[in-house]
């Protein structure tokens, strides 16, 4: 379990030095990443057997992040591509992801990468920080 508090929406931010205690993903700028299964599956879903959600989904590789760290962590996840582009206004609010309808990685901005949401778009898959 990680020793760092829980903040609201029961997302933690990790142990004392950032990093989670324990990782079954991939660790990438002290958070322990995932790829979602299909783009109907919500970072809350795919981190509910690991420790729940963490806000470096957002905050490092999502919304509140460069689009360099979205690179990193679909390179950690094996994501097909290479470049990332910047996505404003999807509507989504998916962060960091790879959409294979045009073999492209993006990272969305706006709105805000949330926990919840998914994208409705063919085979497009979330990158997804957790706890664990």
């Amino acid at each position: 379990m990680p020793s760092g508090g829980a903040s609201p929406g029961g997302a933690s931010s990790g142990g004392a030095s950032g990093a989670p205690a324990s990782c079954a993903g991939k660790l990438v700028a002290g958070a322990c990443w995932y790829y979602a299964s299909s783009a109907k599956q919500s970072c809350a879903a795919v981190c509910q057997a690991h420790g729940g959600y963490s806000v470096a989904t957002r905050d490092v590789a999502g919304s509140g992040g460069p689009d360099l760290a979205c690179g990193d962590v679909l390179d950690a996840v094996g994501a097909p591509g290479s470049d990332v582009s910047a996505l404003t206004g999807s509507g989504a609010g998916v962060g960091c992801f790879y959409s294979p309808v045009l073999s492209q990685r993006h990272r969305a901005s706006d709105p805000p990468t949330s926990e919840g949401a998914t994208y409705d778009v063919v085979g497009a898959r979330r990158a997804c920080a957790c706890n664990e």
